[in-house]
């Protein structure tokens, strides 16, 4: 018999997956859903077209089949890393291999663009997040102080670090800003298998949390093109979304939707050009100018 493992990758569908293979015989698990398991007797069955993993008749073979798989599995010191596909509640989790983010309470990004110069954006929040421009422009804002301008062709890139993992833990994001366009980016982190982003469609303020490629969204009813807009959208301890217009919540998702994966891909404000987390949907780049850009690590204050 051997052993065999596939770690889910971020951007594939596949599932991470453990098998044992005898002479006759197959036992497939998929971590986190037992109703998945498959057991193939590839004497009588090669092309493996009939499960027989909750057939009563096959018992002894899959009985025999698991206690083959536990002991490759020992013989190899099998651990999931944490880069899988990992699912299951905390408790059954090994801190070594796998675990929620650490959440700080705090903001760990701010960008006010006040401190700005050229392509640096600034970070104010202490925790050394900062930016770099991609085309965005420094203007003078409705109070005198500096915004940021996007022209639909420009964004600002921000580099993944252990502040910014939002893996497990409640999330918040609050961006000041003034769309010139109904539909655009305003900020994405991550891909099709797990991320977030904060749009606009059809000038209404949007929402949406993958994870597992499980897409859950929330939206506001109203557009808000053309007027300063302060948009706060968030997870919360509960796994809930909501989301708030003005200091207003307008949308909320009962739907449990916390980011069970750290997203590999580097934060895009005013754009989604990495591995875009709205799968077949394809946002425009952000056009309209932003006063501020923060992310909160847990529920905001």
């Amino acid at each position: 018999a051997f052993f065999y493992c596939y770690f889910h990758e971020g951007g594939f569908s596949v599932p991470t997956i453990q098998a044992v293979r005898t002479d006759t015989a197959k036992l497939i698990h998929y971590y986190g859903h037992d109703d998945w398991t498959e057991v193939f007797d590839l004497a009588a069955d090669p092309y493996e077209m009939k499960n027989l993993a909750n057939n009563p008749a096959a018992t002894a073979l899959r009985t025999s089949l698991e206690a083959e798989f536990v002991k490759q599995a020992k013989a190899i010191d099998f651990r999931i890393p944490s880069f899988a596909d990992k699912e299951g509640s905390k408790k059954d989790r090994e801190p070594a291999v796998v675990g929620d983010a650490e959440m700080l309470n705090a903001w760990v990004l701010d960008y006010r663009f006040d401190k700005d110069e050229g392509n640096a954006v600034v970070d104010a929040s202490g925790k050394a997040n900062h930016g770099k421009s991609r085309g965005t422009t420094l203007i003078a804002g409705p109070n005198g102080a500096n915004v940021r301008h996007f022209n639909g062709r420009s964004f600002i890139t921000v580099a993944n670090s252990p502040s910014l993992n939002p893996t497990g833990i409640p999330w918040t994001i609050n961006v000041v800003f003034k769309a010139e366009k109904e539909d655009g980016m305003i900020l994405s982190r991550g891909g099709p298998s797990h991320g977030y982003c904060l749009y606009l469609d059809k000038g209404r303020p949007t929402f949406t949390v993958v994870t597992r490629r499980q897409v859950h969204t929330i939206a506001a009813k109203a557009s808000v093109v053309g007027q300063w807009a302060d948009v706060t959208a968030c997870i919360s301890a509960e796994g809930h979304l909501v989301l708030q217009v003005g200091g207003n919540e307008v949308a909320r998702s009962e739907v449990s939707a916390t980011i069970k994966t750290e997203p590999r891909h580097d934060m895009q404000i005013g754009a989604d050009r990495a591995a875009k987390v709205l799968e077949g949907k394809d946002v425009p780049d952000f056009t309209g100018d932003m006063e501020r850009v923060r992310l909160y690590s847990g529920e905001a204050p």
